[in-house]
């Protein structure tokens, strides 16, 4: 593997840092300056790995927030803007070759979707990915190549592709997630990890295909619970109230009455009159 640091600016937005290469791959750490990008393409499908610093990417007509962690990968030739601030924001770029992508899809892999990776695995790749280009050795070469397969089944497992209703597929994931994990309270950053995405593009994908918050739904899903056990047991309302991931037995009653319209004693009743 052949390294080479760089102190020469070679933009007014962007200073080039270090630059390696292996067979299929050429690798380049970038500090971007507070400042825009404008909208380009890349002729190599490509990962990016955010090591510091944050930045906005606008692809495919979503905004994506990219923070130290973050894992990005594009097809070649997507068109994307990038808006970086207010502080410098440090990458790493890895362009792939074709024959690169070939050896993936003959593993059964195949890479054709933007996808974006925001969890602890994604952060852990970032951070060896960023170890082994400041301080190479033998080995290097071999642990790159690592990171970067784990990083391709990690996007080809979550992608921006479409199920037949027009969402991405990766939302099957996190509304598995939602309802497996209905009796506690879960975070963004849980429900993207177990998803694969990053927590804010979750959060605005979710409201425009499902036509509510991550917050709503989860209440939804809960009344839902809420109304199926009043129909089917005899269980106190503090259980039913715990097993739906209410906080007690009032939290309960405030959100059922204002969805059902009704209490979920008055419910109750009404069910067994039926």
């Amino acid at each position: 593997m052949t390294l080479k640091k760089m102190n020469t600016p070679i933009a007014h937005r962007y200073r080039m840092l270090r630059t390696s290469s292996l067979p299929g791959l050429t690798m380049s750490k970038t500090r971007y300056l507070p400042g825009r990008l404008p909208i380009h393409a890349h002729a190599h499908a490509r990962f990016v790995f955010v090591v510091d610093g944050e930045f906005t990417e606008q692809c495919n007509g979503q905004h994506r927030e990219c923070r130290a962690g973050t894992v990005l990968f594009r097809p070649p030739g997507t068109f994307h803007s990038d808006r970086f601030g207010p502080r410098s924001s440090t990458s790493i770029s890895v362009d792939i070759e074709p024959q690169w992508l070939d050896r993936l899809r003959q593993s059964g892999l195949t890479l054709a979707h933007v996808a974006s990776l925001g969890s602890t695995l994604s952060a852990h790749l970032a951070e060896r990915l960023d170890r082994e280009m400041e301080a190479p050795d033998p080995a290097s070469g071999i642990a790159i190549e690592s990171i970067l397969l784990e990083s391709a089944v990690a996007a080809s497992r979550s992608t921006e592709a479409v199920d037949e209703r027009g969402a991405p597929v990766w939302l099957r994931r996190a509304i598995a997630f939602l309802r497996a994990e209905l009796s506690r309270t879960v975070t963004l950053a849980e429900i993207g990890q177990a998803a694969g995405v990053h927590p804010a593009h979750l959060a605005r994908v979710f409201r425009r295909t499902q036509g509510c918050s991550v917050g709503e739904y989860v209440r939804r899903l809960r009344v839902h619970a809420a109304r199926r056990a009043l129909d089917t047991s005899r269980a106190p309302l503090a259980e039913i109230a715990a097993s739906a991931g209410f906080a007690d037995q009032s939290h309960l009653c405030r959100t059922f009455k204002r969805s059902v319209g009704v209490t979920p004693g008055r419910y109750r009743t009404l069910v067994r009159r039926r």
